[in-house]
């Protein structure tokens, strides 16, 4: 998905390589905030948080469904973006 994200921005710059820069620098800075809240937030939940011998069942259900549905939902929302964004 990064790489796609990539591509995409390359092709909204085009040739214009002193406004690609700047985009380039905010979509990094803005990809590193974003993971590192979510890392966070994940990261100081209390199934997180516990020694692997104290996770109890809810926990590991917490933790599948984490791996499971953050990046499903940055993948399902990138698409949609993609999808219904107007090509000329």
């Amino acid at each position: 998905m990064l790489s796609t994200g990539i591509n995409l921005i390359s092709d909204v710059v085009g040739s214009n390589g002193s406004s690609g820069a700047f985009v380039f620098g905010i979509y990094s800075l803005l990809d590193k905030f974003s993971t590192g809240i979510v890392i966070f937030l994940v990261g100081s939940t209390d199934a997180y948080s516990k020694e692997s011998k104290h996770i109890t069942e809810d926990d590991q259900f917490f933790i599948k469904l984490t791996i499971l549905m953050i990046p499903g939902a940055a993948c399902l929302l990138s698409s949609l973006i993609v999808l219904s964004y107007p090509i000329e």
